[in-house]
């Protein structure tokens, strides 16, 4: 007997590599990933053996399928479910029983009907379709809401077994959930949810609003009718009112809506109305289906009921489907929302799906039987009864094309992105890993049980590190399992990686030369919350475990978020580029050889477009539509951080650094004077320091200083000396004098020391208080003290140099072993900083987070001007980017505890709280290069070069930090950061 089918591919992170001149692509197609088989198992113990006369099993729809609507055409029965951000979209199944069903394909499967690109979000597609039939045209319509890309919009077809629905009709309505009715007269109508009519007056507060659309042009016609204001008793503020159903039964207008949420809170409430206008009146006895009262104990719970739609079989009795799921512990679940079936009972003319304070049974009681029509029981893809829910699935791949349940994350970008060919498939890479918001070489199906095995045979030779095939658990890019064969360091291992926001190597394996070249067999067994996963070289005759039990809640909805469930299939990517070409930094510093490496040009970028893009950025700082450089009048400038709305001393010193190594005096010199003017102290304790924070008037919003303002103050100002000279209006060198002689007059008076610790030789965090007794790693550019040694004329050029050492000494003590990151403050012996509040609170700060991203790029620094720490800044910058390289070369995050796990606690930046691939470390981390061998470097290079800085999906916006941080990056990779003599 055949048995059921899936494929999908296990992907690894994404290498771009150039040849010194060029890029050049490879070839891979002798090395495609090939997959013989996939097979799937299901084994709940709650799925068991029914009467099939007199009952049937719920899900009657195991695995992610959500969102369910139905409708009839004489006897057929026709179902479709929501597929968000998966390709192809909303499948559609046919029934003549109610129970059994086939899928008979997908609404939308081309192209010009669903395009989803990357950048849109996994849960940001097709949401919460509506199926009709509408006799007076003989035509089934499908509404829909493609979300981030589309909105609203119908498709028509006339038979759905064709299988070919028109191209999308806008709609040109707002809102999610829309519903399409067709009344007896032959008029047509939507409703759907949106914003009320007023200011939304509590969180969650929604309106159902009512359209008339004319079937002859297929448009909406007429002033929008707002029907249900906040849901069923707006005193009690009721949340999302949604997924709105209109029916007209025995003379009445019925409204069926969801409320409450999508998740435990979840419910299905019901109004009436004389006119299809309104007024809609609420039920006394909602909501008419609803989980969320029950014990949360129970056994085997099904929960998050609601999302209903009703039909009417020719015997005249009623059914809904509606979503549900089912949580293995508390609200976790990792299949999905499912599609169940229930008969309605009229009360009082309302329908009722479920009485009160009664669970959803998974065995149905059926007296009505001959409604479900077990002669006639539709049979499931190769044979297998869907009423068996525990069913087997084998995909042999031996058809034409991948079965209609297959699904694909986003639209394919290439029409050839799989074969199938002697019982064969053949996936072919795209230039996206797993851990990306594009379109990956994944294919798969849903998982559909709780207890489940999942295994394939493939065959796949590695040739560079980022390649990888094998098989995927997948909630989205940031939540999933990748367990493939890939290469590392030459070596051919079986690796697990667990995606959690981070990514962590579960385990590996070294593969013996004796099965290099011999097909992989690999398996997931699931059980609930924890999978363990084997392998096997001779088919699954002689299974090893590689980990056993892990930990798989990262693949619910509680954890990932979103809307989908489980996705399982087979996966591959392989670098796109050769990666044969190794980076070759300089032996030998600036200040010995006055040479700077233009890594852009080695790896073939043009050189005009390398200076464009140089100009370009810094023009967008300083003159651009988001600049944040702000002139006060011909003589007074400053540069703001504008999501905090200040002046720091941190971007004015930035600012003068880039303007003098842009030969720009006159905006150097506007920002000193601002900063002598409104920062510096004149007088006091903190003589010659500066206010590290200001208002955009002057007003200073701390007195104290933060050390690495006074650090890039006197750095630029001695480069404006050499450059421009000290008798033009300013004496850059007298005043850079000013503050280090500042510095060393403290002692101690008002609290206020040094900002370099003359002890260790070190720089503080600040130089007043408790901070001057610890430091901050991103403060520390060895190569800067050379600067003062060679040029501050202070008489303390043996000082300077002995700082630089032990700044790198610092350095080395202060970061990972393994990850190569630190922690944004430290102590002075590079020990994580502990700080103990006056309220007894302990304060460990073990986090890599945004002031941190600094240093890479200030080792890069100080390799390219100094190169006496060559071997081991060289280790650095192999070990940091790999460890990026490990999290997704365009998914890494911007915080990370210093072992690479996620932080406890996300720090806020601007208003918002949230990881991000930040832009500022995303640069950061290119710039590193300069220090590296590795052809991975390339890929971050490419990354750098193809960046752009603008919002974030959720409006978060900096072009301040994120801006100079990008700025300093592109310097120092096109050879413009130099050592000003």
């Amino acid at each position: 007997m055949k048995i059921l089918k899936i494929s999908m591919i296990a992907g690894f992170t994404f290498i771009i590599a150039f040849n010194v001149i060029s890029c050049k692509k490879s070839n891979n197609n002798a090395t495609e990933a090939t997959f013989n088989y996939f097979e799937y198992k299901g084994c709940d113990s709650t799925f068991s053996t029914v009467d099939t006369n007199n009952q049937f099993q719920n899900p009657i729809l195991s695995g992610f399928y959500p969102d369910p609507s139905i409708c009839r055409k004489d006897s057929d029965y026709y179902l479709v479910t929501s597929t968000f951000s998966y390709y192809p979209g909303i499948p559609i199944f046919h029934s003549n029983d109610l129970v059994n069903w086939t899928q008979i394909g997908n609404v939308l499967n081309r192209r010009s009907q669903l395009d989803i690109k990357e950048g849109v979000r996994l849960s940001g597609g097709v949401y919460a379709p509506t199926i009709r039939y509408n006799p007076h045209n003989e035509t089934f319509y499908m509404i829909n809401t493609l979300v981030d890309v589309l909105g609203n919009f119908v498709v028509k077809t006339k038979n759905p077994f064709e299988n070919n629905w028109s191209d999308p009709i806008g709609l040109h309505i707002n809102g999610i959930d829309p519903d399409i009715f067709f009344d007896d007269d032959g008029k047509g109508y939507i409703v759907h949810n949106d914003e009320p009519p007023a200011k939304p007056e509590w969180d969650g507060h929604r309106a159902i609003w009512l359209r008339e659309f004319d079937v002859e042009s297929d448009s909406i016609v007429g002033e929008k009718i707002c029907i249900v204001d906040g849901g069923t008793d707006k005193a009690k503020h009721p949340i999302w009112i949604e997924a709105p159903h209109l029916y007209k039964i025995n003379g009445y207008y019925y409204l069926m809506c969801a409320e409450g949420g999508t998740s435990i809170d979840h419910s299905e409430v019901i109004f009436r109305a004389d006119n299809v206008k309104g007024p809609y009146i609420s039920w006394k006895n909602n909501p008419i289906l609803t989980q969320r009262d029950l014990p949360k104990d129970r056994k085997n719970p099904i929960t998050c009921a609601g999302h209903a739609d009703l039909v009417q079989t020719p015997e005249g009795d009623w059914w809904a489907v509606f979503l549900a799921c089912r949580p293995y512990e508390n609200n976790i679940f990792n299949t999905g929302r499912e599609t169940f079936l229930l008969p309605v009972k009229w009360v009082d003319e309302y329908p009722v799906i479920l009485e009160k304070e009664k669970e959803i049974p998974y065995i149905v009681d059926n007296p009505r039987h001959s409604v479900l029509n077990t002669e006639s029981q539709t049979k499931a893809e190769g044979g297998n009864p869907l009423l068996k829910r525990n069913y087997t699935y084998r995909e042999e791949f031996d058809g034409e094309k991948l079965p209609d349940n297959w699904l694909f994350v986003r639209t394919p970008e290439f029409l050839d992105h799989y074969s199938q060919k002697d019982g064969k498939l053949q996936l072919h890479s795209t230039e996206h890993t797993i851990y990306e918001i594009a379109n990956p070489a994944f294919t798969g199906i849903r998982q559909a049980h709780l207890t489940f095995t999942a295994q394939t045979e493939f065959q796949f030779n590695p040739e560079q590190e980022s390649d990888i095939t094998g098989i995927v658990a997948y909630q989205n890019e940031n939540h999933n399992f990748v367990f493939g064969k890939t290469i590392e360091d030459g070596v051919l291992k079986i690796v697990l990686n667990r995606a959690e926001t981070t990514v962590a190597r579960i385990a590996d394996v070294e593969i013996s030369k004796e099965f290099a070249k011999k097909p992989v067999t690999l398996k997931i067994i699931g059980n609930k919350g924890q999978y363990s996963f084997l392998y096997s070289f001779d088919n699954g005759k002689k299974w090893q475990t590689l980990a056993e039990n892990i930990d798989a809640k990262n693949l619910s909805t509680e954890i990932a978020g979103g809307f989908t469930g489980t996705v399982i299939g087979l996966y591959t990517y392989k670098n796109p580029f050769d990666a044969k070409t190794a980076l070759n930094p300089y032996e030998k510093g600036a200040f010995e050889t006055q040479k700077y490496r233009n890594v852009f040009a080695e790896a073939g970028y043009p050189q005009a477009e390398i200076d464009e893009k140089l100009n370009n950025l810094f023009y967008q700082i300083f003159e651009g539509e988001n600049k944040v450089y702000f002139e006060v009048d011909s003589t007074l400038a400053y540069i703001s951080d504008i999501k905090n709305h200040d002046v720091r001393t941190e971007g004015m010193s930035y600012g003068m650094m880039i303007a003098v190594q842009f030969n720009r005096k006159d905006i150097f010199d506007k920002l000193w004077r601002w900063s002598v003017k409104y920062m510096q102290h004149h007088e006091g304790a903190s003589k010659g320091y500066f206010a590290w924070s200001c208002k955009t008037d002057g007003t200073r919003n701390s007195q104290g200083a933060a050390s690495d303002g006074e650090l890039y103050y006197i750095t630029s100002l001695i480069f404006a000396s050499n450059l421009w000279g000290n008798d033009t209006g300013i004496d850059y060198l007298k005043e850079a004098q000013y503050i280090l002689d500042c510095a060393f007059a403290k002692d101690g008076t008002g609290n206020i020391a040094n900002f370099i610790d003359t002890t260790y030789k070190l720089i503080t965090f600040v130089p007043d208080g408790a901070g001057s007794g610890w430091t901050d790693p991103s403060y520390h550019i060895p190569a800067f003290y050379e600067v003062w040694a060679r040029w501050a004329n202070d008489g303390r050029a043996e000082f300077w140099n002995a700082c630089a050492d032990s700044a790198r000494a610092y350095l080395h003590k202060s970061v990972d072993s393994k990850t190569a990151i630190n922690a944004d403050q430290n102590n002075f012996d590079g020990s994580v900083l502990e700080r103990i509040f006056p309220n007894g609170i302990t304060y460990r700060n073990d986090a890599f987070r945004f002031d941190s991203w600094r240093v890479p790029m200030n080792i890069a620094l100080d390799y390219s001007w100094s190169c006496k720490d060559k071997e081991w800044q060289q280790w650095y910058g192999k070990t940091f980017q790999n460890f990026l390289y490990s999290q997704g070369v365009k998914t890494f995050v911007d915080q990370y505890k210093m072992d690479g796990s996620k932080v406890d606690w996300i720090l806020q930046a601007g208003n918002k709280r949230a990881l991000r691939h930040g832009i500022g470390l995303q640069a950061t981390a290119a710039a590193v290069s300069l220090v590296c061998e590795h052809p991975k470097s390339y890929e971050f290079i490419t990354q750098l070069w193809n960046l752009e800085n603008k919002p974030f999906a959720d409006g978060y916006f900096d072009a301040y930090y994120d801006g100079l941080l990008q700025l300093f990056a592109f310097m120092h990779l096109s050879g413009n950061y130099r050592i000003i003599e």
